[in-house]
C-alpha cells in the first residue's frame, strides 16, 4: 500500500457517464509508476473509490488522511516529511474547556504526532518512508530514532 500527501495528489476535469464535466483527483506520478511496472489502484480518485480492489497484483494507492482502520504487509509512505508539514501548516486550534497549559505550538505538535502514528502503524511487516526534504523537521527526528535503534532501521541516502 502506497500512501501519499495532497503534494502529490491533482486535480482534473474530466466527464461523468453523461459527457457533464467535472473534476476528479489522481496521483501525480500514476503514469511513471506504470511504465516501471507497478500496477496501483489510485484511491486519490473519487471514481475508483466506489469499487474494490480486485487485482491481486494491484498495490492500494490511497492519502494519507484516508487511510485509518487500514493495513498493508509492507507500506510505503511517500513523502512522509511533505504529511508532516501539511498537518503543521493546517491545524488549527479548538475551543476546549480544558485547563491544559499547553501552548499553541505544543497542542500543534501533539496533533501531528498523532497523525503520524496513523500512517506510521499501517504496516504489518515493513514500512518504508521517504522524505522528499533529508533537512526537515521529520526528518531529523526520524533519523534520531534510526541512530537508537539500528538493528532494526534500515536508512538508505
Amino acid at each position: 500500500m502506497f500512501l501519499v500527501p495532497p503534494s502529490l495528489v491533482e486535480r482534473y476535469q474530466t466527464a461523468d457517464d453523461f459527457g457533464n464535466p467535472k473534476e476528479d483527483k489522481r496521483f501525480i506520478h500514476l503514469e511513471k509508476y506504470k511504465n516501471f511496472g507497478i500496477n496501483v489502484w489510485d484511491g486519490t480518485s473519487a471514481d475508483l473509490r466506489t469499487e474494490y480492489v480486485v487485482d491481486l497484483n494491484s498495490h492500494k494507492l490511497l492519502q494519507y488522511e484516508s487511510c485509518r482502520g487500514l493495513e498493508g504487509w509492507t507500506v510505503i509512505n511517500l513523502d512522509f516529511d511533505k504529511f508532516i508539514e501539511f498537518k503543521m501548516q493546517t491545524f488549527t486550534e479548538e475551543e476546549t474547556n480544558e485547563l491544559a497549559l499547553e501552548s499553541l505550538e505544543e497542542k500543534r505538535k501533539r496533533f501531528v504526532y498523532l497523525w503520524a502514528l496513523i500512517p506510521m502503524t499501517r504496516a504489518i511487516d515493513t514500512l518504508v518512508i521517504t522524505l522528499k526534504n533529508k533537512d526537515s523537521y521529520i526528518s531529523k527526528i526520524l533519523r534520531e530514532i534510526y541512530e537508537e535503534n539500528p538493528d532494526f532501521i534500515e536508512w538508505i541516502e
